[in-house]
């Protein structure tokens, strides 16, 4: 089994250049990791986003059909449908699962490093700063 983390529907563009034709064959599991969590909270918002005829449902599956997957062959887990599955999954190979999300921060935090203003953490969270009192004073 090949686990493949991928975060754009481009992979069978010329810049890939048949680099991931190796990998990409016979059957395929899509496990949508990174949803907008404000608009998909129950299985009804997931369907009308990444379902049979939603939002995104034909932009995620046609990189695949490009490479040959027959339909058939495609199979979509519903985190809140088989919550059971991605368990499993996660008790299977952690060690797998801990490092593509771990692989994946790191390549952010590069990318973020290169082309922003600002690293990951400060965007996401602030830049940090310096209090001029000791934190707890009255406990110390």
């Amino acid at each position: 089994m090949t686990n493949i983390l991928l975060n754009y529907y481009n992979f069978d563009g010329s810049w890939t250049q048949g680099k991931l034709k190796k990998y990409i064959k016979g059957r395929v599991l899509i496990l949508p990791l990174a949803f907008r969590e404000w608009e998909i909270n129950d299985d009804d918002s997931w369907q009308k986003i990444y379902g049979e005829g939603g939002e995104k449902y034909e932009n995620i599956l046609s990189p695949f059909l490009s490479y040959g997957i027959e339909r058939k062959n495609i199979r979509w887990i519903n985190y809140f449908r088989e919550q059971d599955v991605v368990a499993r999954y996660y008790r299977n190979d952690p060690d797998g699962l801990t490092h593509v999300a771990c692989a994946v921060y790191v390549q952010l935090c590069r990318y973020y490093g290169k082309h922003r203003k600002l690293g990951l953490i400060e965007s996401l969270f602030g830049s940090s700063a310096r209090l001029p009192y000791t934190m707890f004073a009255s406990a110390v």
